[in-house]
């Protein structure tokens, strides 16, 4: 997450998106580059009444999905870089929030079937 008015925004904001979102966990999981998810988990954290600026831009590894608020168009090759790379073990996804400088990086697991089987197999 990039562009944020301040550090604290911007840890908010890549928290929301990558740590405490179910959705776009489970789309990280089943390989769906849902950027919608995307949006709005930052959309809840960046609540501003000033359209200028919040400038949705998504982007996972080097392809881009999102520019000034529009999708981009994928054709052939693009279309199997990101899926490719949304198989891959590792994805990264950047959501900028055209503010300021201030960014941060998160890593988080996706929601697989083995985190939901490992998590509820224990008793308190």
């Amino acid at each position: 997450m990039s562009g944020a008015w301040d550090d604290d925004e911007a840890a908010a904001v890549a928290r929301a998106v990558g740590a405490d979102s179910p959705l776009v966990k489970a789309a990280f999981f089943g390989a769906d580059p849902n950027w919608g998810r995307i949006v709005q988990a930052a959309g809840q954290v960046v609540a501003t009444t000033d359209g200028a600026r919040f400038r949705v831009e998504v982007a996972y590894g080097e392809v881009e999905v999102v520019r000034d608020g529009e999708p981009v168009e994928l054709n052939g090759a693009r279309r199997r870089a990101l899926a490719a790379l949304m198989r891959s073990p590792r994805s990264t996804c950047a959501s900028p929030c055209i503010a300021g400088r201030p960014s941060t990086t998160i890593y988080f697991s996706d929601l697989s079937h083995e985190y939901g089987t490992f998590n509820s197999e224990s008793t308190s």
